[in-house]
């Protein structure tokens, strides 16, 4: 059917912009940007890491924003490799 190829090409492009949120995450964490490593509070909705410097405080802050990294690419790693691998 013609909606299962446009649904998988939707696919496709959400795990590719989980993929570079993956790995814009890993290069600000080796980089040590600011907003990566200190997030500010109002970032609390998009950023999970925020809400941990806000519950815990700065301690947890890098760890976290590593799990978070490394899950984004996985998850989105996993994701398209199945959507791919479905596509041929």
């Amino acid at each position: 059917m013609p909606t299962d190829n446009f649904i998988d090409v939707i696919l496709v492009f959400a795990n590719l912009i989980g993929l570079a949120f993956g790995v814009l995450l890993v290069y600000g964490l080796k980089r040590k940007w600011r907003w990566v490593v200190d997030p500010p509070e109002w970032a609390f909705a998009i950023y999970f890491p925020a809400v941990v410097k806000i519950i815990w405080g700065p301690k947890y802050v890098l760890s976290v924003a590593y799990t978070t990294a490394y899950g984004s690419l996985i998850m989105s790693l996993i994701g398209l490799i199945q959507t791919l691998i479905r596509l041929i």
